[in-house]
């Protein structure tokens, strides 16, 4: 493959602009031409898969994604043999399966910076979830305390009380200085639909999902649907178990970094959690990091289709290889190949682009989606210049900043 066709191949899948001009500056600052060869790698790697999965070159999109969606049901049901067909009817036994997930990472990653509890409930007695308070009967904060967890109080904000409330709620951290943070476990609850489902609903229907997480609080969280039809009952929350974790992880690390510098800790930290990316200098060796998949909305921001990198595929990413890693004796050597390599595969069939990325095809079982692969692709394009540990570094080092001058690394 010529450079010229590499180029416009990763310009046509990205959809990006000003590509050979990025494309340049990495291979100025690497050293490094291997545009030609990194393209040929991929086109290799989806035929490969192709044939694999009994397609020919002449299968429409729809065809191709069916064939993979084929693949995804043997991940569901490995997952379901790996957790010895568990009924997913209870609270017990989704707090069980998350034990058990989570006994499958590292120790390391489970542990973080996180809010200190005492600090949590003092947020919450400075302003009082009303709306929640309501819900459960309560007249009295303190008496809310006593009978409540303040995990499950702190999950519940994110689809019990408005986004003003949350906003001004908010405001509080301007006040948090590094020592009402601590080294302590990710905590994790699966809350009652009993209790709480009459809350969420609106929730769920914004994030298409149960499982969220408050990554200063080090918490994740998931509201299971007991009567769900859904073909993917263990894929979502399993592989987004395992995304949140590293995630929490990640920012744990960012907020102990920033606590380095106290005079500046409170700003650093509100501009992690706020995600903003604010606008780098017009400089062609200047990288934008991005944290919102832009291509989800209906009018993506422009950003998404110039040269950037990503902070979410990293954790993506580490995921899937958690999961793979525990299915690898339940499913075949080419599935679990299919899903490394998928990670960064998308072509063109037609006039739809179709990804082979785990996380876009977890997703959505029945319509076809590519915005993970797209920003995982934005990073490989990086990586394939210098390496994923340059790219974690820059993002541990930059991230509070939005960007980097990839001719300092």
């Amino acid at each position: 493959m010529t450079r010229e066709s590499a180029l416009a191949y990763f310009e046509d899948v990205l959809q990006a602009y000003d590509l050979a001009q990025y494309v340049a500056v990495l291979e100025a600052a690497s050293g490094k031409k291997v545009i030609a060869r990194f393209a040929e790698e991929l086109f290799d790697h989806w035929k490969q898969h192709s044939t694999q999965l009994g397609l020919s070159p002449r299968s429409s999109a729809q065809i191709v994604f069916t064939k993979l969606q084929e693949r995804m049901q043997r991940v569901e049901q490995a997952l379901r043999s790996f957790f010895e067909d568990p009924t997913c009817t209870t609270l017990a036994s989704w707090q069980t399966l998350f034990e058990r997930l989570a006994a499958s990472v590292d120790r390391h990653y489970l542990r973080g910076f996180f809010l200190k509890q005492t600090v949590c409930k003092e947020l919450l007695r400075a302003f009082p979830p009303k709306h929640v308070m309501k819900f459960l009967g309560y007249n009295n904060f303190d008496v809310l305390l006593e009978h409540e967890d303040v995990f499950e109080i702190m999950a519940s904000l994110r689809f019990g009380e408005t986004k003003e409330w949350m906003h001004d709620f908010f405001r509080q951290y301007t006040d948090l200085r590094s020592s009402d943070f601590e080294i302590r476990q990710v905590q994790w609850r699966v809350l009652d639909p009993r209790k709480w489902a009459a809350l969420s609903d609106r929730f769920q229907h914004q994030k298409f999902h149960q499982l969220s997480h408050l990554k200063e609080v080090g918490l994740i969280f998931f509201l299971p649907h007991f009567e769900s039809r859904d073909t993917y009952i263990l894929i979502k929350p399993m592989s987004l178990f395992l995304h949140y974790v590293y995630e929490i992880h990640f920012f744990s690390e960012s907020f102990q970094a920033a606590a380095q510098a106290p005079e500046t800790f409170t700003q650093t930290l509100i501009a992690l959690l706020k995600g903003d990316v604010r606008i780098p200098p017009v400089k062609r060796t200047v990288i934008p990091i991005l944290h919102q998949y832009h291509l989800k909305e209906a009018s993506p921001d422009p950003r998404a289709f110039q040269p950037h990198v990503h902070t979410e595929v990293l954790h993506w990413k580490r995921a899937v290889e958690t999961l793979f890693s525990l299915l690898s004796s339940q499913l075949s050597p080419e599935d679990v190949q299919l899903f490394h390599d998928g990670n960064i595969l998308v072509q063109r069939i037609g006039e739809k682009l179709v990804s082979m990325n785990f996380s876009d095809l977890a997703i959505d079982e029945r319509n076809i989606k590519t915005y993970h692969v797209h920003e995982a692709l934005w990073n490989a394009l990086f990586v394939a210049h210098f390496s994923e540990e340059v790219l974690r570094s820059a993002f541990l080092t930059h991230l509070s900043l939005g960007y980097f001058d990839v001719k300092a690394l």
